[in-house]
């Protein structure tokens, strides 16, 4: 579900999605000027002259109509939001982006975390699985845990390791059929009497738009029948 179709709307348990996603473009794509009536838009690459002048307005604009999708994402969730983060590091023009400062504790603190209500004891204190280069955890890498935040609510850093109970790798119990459906054994009588009514749905099909593209009337316009009626009484 996107953004825009979620505004009103109210779930238990919320998921953000796309992290690197941009939250605005760089450039403006169009202009508006409603007490004018002007609407200025890019053309084949080329853009005109008040699509230019006011381009930084309108990036502004942009910027400021991305953090409110931001809010109103965040704001969906009634019990738990799971944002997906980079543990050492805020990804700068991400979409929420403005989150960041509501879920990374200061540089201080990301070492020493507590246990969260309902959540396993990580035993871990790195929260990334693979590190290029044989690489180890920094002073500015989260630890897994409970963060409580002045403002009076709290994030749990989740590990993603097998202590965090986070099963990677587990396959989805429901889904796309389709395969299961070609594997399956079937008797060649109930294939060929799918197959049959199949054939005979298909032909029904075609012959129903066959008959649906003939017109039912023959539609002329006024300046038509007009000149019908004219080289007629001319004859």
């Amino acid at each position: 579900m996107t953004v825009h179709k979620a505004k009103g709307l109210e779930f238990p348990v919320v998921i953000l999605a796309d992290l690197t996603c941009r939250m605005n473009r760089d450039d403006a794509s169009r202009y508006l000027d409603a007490p004018k009536r002007l609407c200025a838009v890019k053309i084949g690459g080329w853009a005109p002259h008040e699509l230019h002048r006011f381009e930084p307005q309108e990036v502004e604009r942009d910027k400021a109509e991305g953090i409110r999708l931001a809010y109103v994402a965040a704001t969906r969730a009634r019990d738990l939001l799971v944002v997906p983060a980079l543990r050492r590091r805020t990804v700068d023009g991400g979409w929420f982006g403005p989150l960041n400062r509501a879920l990374y504790p200061p540089i201080a603190e990301r070492r020493v975390a507590a246990r969260g209500p309902g959540c396993p004891s990580f035993k871990s204190k790195d929260s990334v699985l693979e590190r290029p280069d044989m690489e180890t955890a920094g002073p500015a890498t989260v630890s897994p845990g409970l963060y409580d935040f002045p403002d009076g609510y709290g994030v749990v850093w989740w590990d993603p390791t097998p202590g965090g109970g986070m099963r990677l790798d587990q396959k989805p119990s429901f889904g796309v059929r389709r395969e299961d459906l070609i594997v399956k054994d079937v008797p060649r009588n109930v294939i060929a009497d799918g197959r049959g009514r199949y054939d005979r749905w298909r032909l029904a099909r075609h012959d129903a738009c066959a008959v649906g593209a003939e017109p039912s009337l023959a539609v002329r316009s006024v300046h038509d029948w007009l000149a019908w009626r004219t080289r007629k009484s001319e004859v």
